[in-house]
């Protein structure tokens, strides 16, 4: 339970129990479709490599069934070589939607560090106890204008929390708003940013990750 005065109440509650990714990551994600839609056209995965966790979201064009082509294909790529650096993903990526619409991809890999490679609008936010930092994608559409790809390194720690969102959700997030929230479950994180940032017109995808230990109980 995550409860602020003026700010409403958020609840998050597990009914059955899914295969642990692993015990050294603690991940939650909201991942809603355009209003009316059947088919979200964002995606998200997950996926651990000899103790480093890959994620990655994907935001197909639009939205609707194209859309969601765009992004599964994209997440089914992914998770089929997990062990490639995010930079020589988004290449090889860029081939295989050259027949979809194409996507927005944002790509974290995490271990001793936080490697990050993104194209498109999606956006990707470190926040620490004591900074917030947000990090670099660059303009493009993977299977249609790929004109740079480039990885960027910052410095990761088992206090830090990544989140990682698509352009359904507003960008200019005041995070001292929320006082206590990154020592939450990342699942409950997810959900208080999209109840307050979700624009409504649009797939709306949210991820959230961070070392296990540092989640609250």
């Amino acid at each position: 339970i995550y409860s602020i005065e003026g700010q409403g109440t958020a609840v998050w509650c597990r009914f059955d129990t899914a295969p642990a990714l692993e015990q050294d990551w603690a991940i939650g994600a909201v991942n809603v479709p355009y209003p009316g839609e059947r088919y979200s056209g964002d995606g998200w995965g997950a996926w651990t490599v000899d103790g480093r966790l890959l994620v990655a979201v994907a935001d197909g064009i639009g939205h609707g069934a194209l859309a969601h082509e765009a992004s599964t294909r994209a997440i089914e790529v992914i998770g089929r070589s997990p062990e490639r650096r995010p930079g020589d993903l988004l290449h090889r990526l860029h081939e295989v939607l050259k027949s979809t619409r194409g996507a927005a991809l944002g790509l974290a890999m995490l271990g001793g560090s936080l490697e990050y490679a993104g194209v498109g609008n999606t956006t990707g936010t470190l926040c620490t106890p004591t900074r917030i930092q947000h990090v670099v994608s660059l303009h493009g559409t993977v299977g249609h204008t790929l004109r740079t790809v480039k990885s960027y390194d910052y410095p990761w720690s088992r206090a830090a929390t990544l989140i990682l969102m698509t352009d359904g959700l507003q960008t200019r997030i005041d995070y001292q708003r929320y006082p206590g929230l990154m020592r939450r479950w990342p699942a409950l994180i997810a959900g208080v940013l999209f109840r307050d940032y979700v624009r409504g017109r649009d797939d709306a995808t949210v991820v959230v990750v961070r070392a296990a230990e540092a989640r609250e109980a």
